[in-house]
């Protein structure tokens, strides 16, 4: 009886945007990218109440079964099962991923002996576990940390995470999903195409090479995405120093949906092309339609995550929210290439308004 039912052929990459199916969805496009392709190809399937949960982490075991899932080539059943570390038992749910990555030589355990499948997955360990998976070439140097050989070869393919991240951070369930995913991808030989569905344009294979959902060579829309059902509609507007057009994307779609109390969830966007010249966000507004006594703050948000700045309500119009960018914080937005930034509405705890 096999644990994990993927072919031992490669599944084409189709990127559509699965990452719908979850409960908490939408999430930021790069990580609905992530989370597609692993849902396409059933290395992941969510947690039991249907949400997906991107901004939790996950330990080492659960990073262990997504990564081997990612591989088409491996499989895994239940006689790989053993009492292959002492923390490991035979009759653990994880126990045939980690022994077979340890027969495998792509896990080895800390310097006690130990495993630590409870313990928190960092990106160094993402990283190497992947690069070993896909057989990455590695060239090693005198006085090398650990993990500096998987880093440059990640760098070299292209597949490391294209953010700013501390190699011993513990990966979110999102970034943990963009990278497995990007792996695959340029083991198919398809990461530019990946590439462009983190920045929100799911596309498809046609007969006459890429094209949008709608058949259109570049999805992007200038149609402005709605906000929460709950309360209310939101607009999303930003300066920028240089001559830009700007266009509200619904990629990945800001659908009505009911606010749940303490959550995060992104209620507008825009794509941005500077034309002739880099631009830089110099001030940003958000005007509701009405006073929402629920919102605890606004944020503005890039696409992989990283909060740019939050919102102040202004103190004589309680539906404006504004901010200014500092001189030394300005965002830059790259000459001739689309950004898309999102504003993340955060709600109050329930009975706080």
């Amino acid at each position: 009886m096999l644990l994990s039912f993927l072919a031992s052929t490669a599944i084409a990459l189709e990127y559509r945007d699965h990452s719908l199916l979850y409960t908490d969805a939408p999430f930021l496009p790069a990580e609905a990218a992530g989370v597609s392709v692993l849902t396409e190809i059933s290395a992941v399937e969510g947690n039991p109440d249907g949400s997906f949960q991107p901004r939790r982490t996950l330990n080492r075991a659960e990073f262990l079964k997504i990564a081997l899932a990612s591989v088409p080539r491996i499989r895994v059943s239940v006689s790989d099962a053993d009492d292959c570390f002492p923390d490991v038992s035979k009759e653990d749910w994880f126990s045939p991923y980690v022994c077979l990555a340890k027969t495998r030589n792509v896990v080895e355990g800390y310097a006690d002996g130990t495993f630590g499948p409870g313990n928190p997955v960092t990106y160094a360990e993402g990283i190497k576990i992947l690069s070993e998976l896909y057989d990455y070439w590695l060239i090693r140097r005198h006085r090398d940390e650990w993990y500096a050989p998987y880093v440059r070869a990640a760098q070299d393919k292209g597949t490391a995470l294209p953010m700013a991240l501390n190699y011993d951070r513990p990966l979110t369930r999102g970034q943990m999903a963009r990278l497995a995913a990007a792996y695959r991808a340029e083991s198919e030989g398809e990461l530019k195409r990946y590439r462009l569905a983190e920045l929100g344009r799911f596309i498809t294979k046609g007969a006459e090479g890429v094209q949008g959902a709608t058949g259109a060579e570049e999805p992007v829309s200038s149609t402005s995405s709605s906000s929460d059902q709950s309360q209310s509609s939101s607009s999303f507007a930003s300066s920028v120093s240089s001559a830009s057009s700007a266009s509200f994307s619904p990629l990945p779609p800001t659908h009505s949906r009911f606010l749940t109390p303490t959550s995060s969830y992104p209620i507008a966007s825009a794509v941005f092309f500077p034309l002739e010249e880099p631009g830089r966000i110099g001030q940003v507004e958000v005007r509701i339609n009405r006073e929402v006594r629920s919102l605890d703050r606004l944020s503005l948000v890039q696409a992989d995550g990283t909060t740019i700045t939050d919102l102040a309500r202004d103190s004589t119009h309680k539906d404006v929210w504004k901010a200014v960018a500092p001189e030394d914080q300005v965002i830059i937005l790259p000459h001739r290439t689309g950004t898309t930034l999102y504003v993340v509405a955060h709600l109050k705890a329930a009975g706080s308004g």
